[in-house]
């Protein structure tokens, strides 16, 4: 039984790697967190992470250091919205507008 060849849309891989993006930015909070000693779960307690991004730039003394923190937790807050819209890629929920 010769099933044709599976083909990627196009749709697909940019869902794929939006939500790729969106993991590795969700990571590197946690290592932000991990660096700065603060609670941080690698599987789990991604909400939280929110608000110890918060709470380590209103902490932070180092004017370098908080701006870093600060373009983190801007990609961070991004990440719900392109989470949504790489899986309405990814799902092709997108050509059904």
């Amino acid at each position: 039984m010769n099933h044709p060849p599976f083909e990627y849309s196009p749709l697909v891989i940019v869902g794929m790697f939006v939500i790729f993006l969106c993991n590795a930015i969700g990571y590197r909070a946690k290592f932000a967190l991990k660096k700065k000693g603060y609670p941080y779960s690698w599987f789990s307690h991604h909400f939280r992470d929110f608000k110890m991004i918060a709470q380590a730039i209103s902490e932070e003394k180092n004017e370098e250091e908080k701006a870093k923190l600060k373009k983190v937790r801007l990609m961070l807050y991004s990440t719900p919205v392109l989470f949504i819209i790489g899986a309405a890629f990814f799902f092709r929920v997108s050509q059904q507008f």
